[in-house]
C-alpha cells in the first residue's frame, strides 16, 4: 500500500514539473531546484521526489549531471510521418532535414517461417532474404528493422547492393518492383536484452513496433517487415474523419 501511494505521488509530481516545463515556467537547459527544496515545495520525500524526477528523466525530460545538478532537457530531434502515406524512413528523415545513416548488420537466404510464409503468401519450398538493418540519428541508432523479401525477387549478386541506402529505391532500381500499397499493424512493446544490447538503450525502454506487408503493382506481397522504433524520436499522425464513425463501430461490432 505504501508503494502504492508513493507511485501515485510521484506521477503527480511529476505531472507538476510537466505542467511547469509546457508552460515555459522551466526552459530547456535550466537547472532544477535541489531535491530539498523541490520535496519540500510538492509537500513529499525525497524518495517520492528522486521517483518522479526517475521517470521524467526516462521520458526524456530532464537530463542529470553529476556533481552539476539537473537540468531540463533540450528538445531531441524526432521524425514525423503520416500513417496513411507509406513511406520510406530514408525519405522521411531526409524531409525533416536528418539524414539518417543505416547499417545493413547482416542478409541471409533461408527458409522462411511459418509467419512469413503466409504473410508472403509463398509457395512450398520458396525461401526468402532476409535484411537486418539499423537506423542511426547523429550517432544513435533510432530503428532497427528485419526486412524479409521472396528469394526469387533478389538476386544472390544483387542482394548485397543494397548498403546505405532506401530499401524501396533498391527494390525499384536494382530488382525492378515497385512498391504499390502496404497493410500495417502499429503496436507498443518493449526492449528485451537483444534490443537494449543493439540499438544502445536500457532494457525495458519503449518502441513502437511496425509489422508491415507491402504489395507491388500486381498486387503480389513483395517485401514483409518487422520495425522497431525507439519512440522518443518519432512522431506519427494521422487524419481522422468523423463521417468514417459508422465504419468504425460496423468494423469493431464485427470484431
Amino acid at each position: 500500500m505504501q508503494k502504492i501511494k508513493q507511485d501515485v505521488l510521484a506521477g503527480h509530481v511529476k505531472r507538476e514539473l510537466e505542467e511547469m516545463i509546457l508552460n515555459r515556467e522551466l526552459t530547456p537547459g535550466d537547472k532544477l531546484e535541489s531535491e530539498l527544496v523541490l520535496a519540500e515545495k510538492f509537500g513529499v520525500s525525497r524518495v517520492t521526489l528522486r521517483e518522479a524526477l526517475k521517470l521524467m528523466e526516462n521520458d526524456g525530460l530532464i537530463t542529470k549531471k553529476n556533481g552539476v545538478g539537473t537540468f531540463v532537457a533540450m528538445p531531441s530531434p524526432f521524425i514525423s510521418g503520416r500513417l496513411e502515406i507509406d513511406f520510406s524512413l530514408s525519405d522521411a528523415a531526409g524531409t525533416a532535414g536528418m539524414p539518417l545513416d543505416t547499417c545493413n548488420v547482416d542478409y541471409i537466404f533461408r527458409e522462411p517461417s511459418k509467419r512469413e510464409k503466409e504473410k508472403l503468401q509463398l509457395a512450398e519450398g520458396e525461401k526468402v532474404v532476409c535484411y537486418i538493418r539499423k537506423r542511426y540519428l547523429a550517432g544513435n541508432c533510432i530503428a532497427l528493422s528485419f526486412d524479409v523479401l521472396p528469394s526469387a525477387c533478389i538476386s544472390t549478386d544483387v542482394a548485397s547492393e543494397l548498403k546505405n541506402r532506401s530499401l524501396y529505391l533498391f527494390l525499384e532500381h536494382e530488382c525492378h518492383y515497385t512498391i504499390e500499397a502496404g497493410d500495417a499493424e502499429l503496436s507498443a512493446t518493449i526492449a528485451t536484452e537483444y534490443f537494449a544490447d543493439e540499438m544502445g538503450i536500457s532494457i525495458g525502454d519503449p518502441l513502437l513496433l511496425v509489422e508491415q506487408v507491402d504489395f507491388e503493382a500486381k498486387g503480389r506481397p513483395l517485401l514483409f517487415s518487422r520495425e522497431y522504433y525507439n519512440s522518443r524520436r518519432f512522431k506519427f499522425k494521422i487524419k481522422r474523419h468523423r463521417s468514417m464513425e459508422q465504419y468504425a463501430l460496423e468494423y469493431l461490432n464485427n470484431g
